[in-house]
């Protein structure tokens, strides 16, 4: 039996800068679009969610287009002179006041190997922890009905309707319901969410969050409405790090002792759907890609459309580096060795007149713990979508994204290793970054202590149990950092 589709109001998901519904086709348009597919390398074949974004797209591949890139102060201290005119942030009364609790609300996220990026939530009356993938590239929020129970809350609302939502690899649809939502000190009540019995396999957190435009949403009221109607917030930044160090999801301004200051250049969001802005793409100093560019936290890599895909990876590994290297996967990422790194290019990506630079050592990163080889982290993506700038490049900057613009900020990053994780209002502190090797470790080491024992034992006696050891394949390549959704 066809499954219905739930379509949610216009009014719920759909506002404009003025807080009513936009009117008319515009809002036919917003409501055609899919949100993008949770995406990461190398799983581009079947990633269809941007088919609708190709009149955005305008990737020009010329390579006489080479910018002067020396030109360019590249330490940016001029940024606030930029054409977007937006750096008096402290203008802004929402900045002086960054939320209902009076001060910008930081959410701890767990890093799982630079793949993806976990944040903790409270769920229903009283709070039932739930961990969520935090992803720009989605609207709605979701979790596994195995992680939240709503018998035990006292303020579930069960909407009796289903809803079903559409990713580049598969589909979730379940339960629609309404239940009060706590992220840090903010509390959010009849927040809309989709309660599927099954999910995507990749994801190995217990939902989503979406954090894109309002015109994506299959649920409803998606969280930033919330968030902004509710809690006076209207403004959110990532700060992603690596393995090492701490990343957070703040609720208003990032401090700005995270971030080089004068660096920070606003420019505006050129959809209402995504968080993209315009950019050009260099290599080298030679011009490799400009037209749009997304922001997408749910994206491990960088993605670059499939035409363009080998001209970049030619760029970044010039001559005999690249001849060095090797594909890996169904989506053709490359594995290089990782001195690989000392020969490999920079990519700088300009946006209005200013550079945010990904080093070599950012671009190739070991895809294990000691291994000898590198992962470039650049995934093709389908023609016809554009460039996507994922964890790869958020590790880079502070991302600002201000929904009464809309508007997007970015800013060179400074260390995070001194940030000190709020105290948590509900539940058990976020673990540190580290947290998979404290627990999986000896869990592994138990379980090959086990298998060895086991495989002494005759196979006969091992098939009567219903038991089997076996040890597969190579594993630097079996431990590659993918997400595959």
């Amino acid at each position: 039996k066809k499954k219905k589709k739930y379509s949610p109001s216009v009014a719920a998901c759909s506002m404009s800068s003025s807080g009513q519904p936009p009117r008319g086709r515009h809002v036919l348009l917003q409501r055609r679009h899919q949100p993008l597919p949770f995406k990461s390398a190398p799983a581009h074949n079947n990633i269809n969610k941007y088919n609708k974004f190709n009149k955005y797209n305008n990737i020009n591949n010329n390579k006489n287009n080479n910018y002067n890139i020396n030109n360019i102060n590249n330490n940016n201290n001029n940024i606030n002179s930029s054409s977007s005119n937006n750096s008096n942030i402290d203008g802004l009364s929402f900045l002086g006041q960054p939320s209902a609790v009076g001060r910008p609300v930081l959410e701890p996220l767990a890093d799982l190997s630079n793949t993806q990026y976990m944040g903790t939530i409270g769920l229903g009356t009283p709070p039932q922890q739930v961990e969520v993938i935090m992803d720009t590239g989605s609207s709605d929020l979701w979790v596994y009905q195995d992680s939240f129970q709503p018998l035990l809350s006292s303020t579930a609302q069960m909407a009796n309707q289903k809803a079903s939502i559409t990713y580049g690899q598969g589909s979730i649809d379940g339960d629609l319901l309404r239940d009060s939502l706590q992220i840090g000190d903010i509390q959010l009540q009849a927040q809309p969410f989709l309660l599927p019995r099954e999910g995507l396999a990749a994801v190995q957190a217990d939902g989503v969050l979406g954090l894109a435009m309002p015109g994506l949403c299959h649920t409803g009221q998606t969280v930033l409405q919330n968030l902004q109607g509710q809690a006076a917030v209207s403004v959110f930044s990532f700060l992603l790090s690596g393995q090492t160090e701490r990343s957070y999801l703040v609720f208003g301004m990032p401090d700005k002792s995270w971030y080089q200051a004068d660096t920070l250049l606003w420019v505006p969001a050129v959809t209402g759907l995504w968080w993209a802005f315009d950019s050009n793409l260099y290599v080298g100093g030679q011009s490799v890609a400009s037209g749009t560019f997304l922001l997408d936290s749910g994206t491990s890599y960088l993605g670059a459309p499939l035409s363009s895909y080998m001209e970049l990876v030619s760029a970044i590994l010039p001559g005999d580096t690249l001849k060095s290297c090797r594909t890996q996967g169904a989506g053709g990422v490359w594995v290089c060795p990782c001195s690989a790194t000392a020969s490999a290019k920079r990519i700088d990506i300009l946006v209005s007149g200013a550079l945010f630079p990904i080093q070599p050592s950012e671009l190739l990163t070991p895809t294990s713990p000691g291994s000898d080889s590198c992962v470039l982290e650049v995934q093709p993506v389908m023609d016809g979508m554009p460039f996507i700038l994922g964890d790869t490049f958020l590790r880079t900057v502070a991302a600002i994204f201000d929904t009464s613009g809309p508007r997007i900020g970015l800013a060179r990053r400074l260390g995070a290793e001194d940030l000190e994780p709020p105290a948590r209002p509900f539940g058990p502190p976020v673990p540190d970054a580290d947290w998979h090797l404290q627990v999986w470790l000896p869990v592994a080491m138990v379980a090959v202590a086990v298998c060895l024992s086991l495989r002494r034992l005759p196979a006969r006696m091992l098939r009567g149990w219903g038991w089997s050891c076996s040890v597969t394949g190579n594993s630097e390549e079996s431990s590659a950092p993918y997400l595959r959704i």
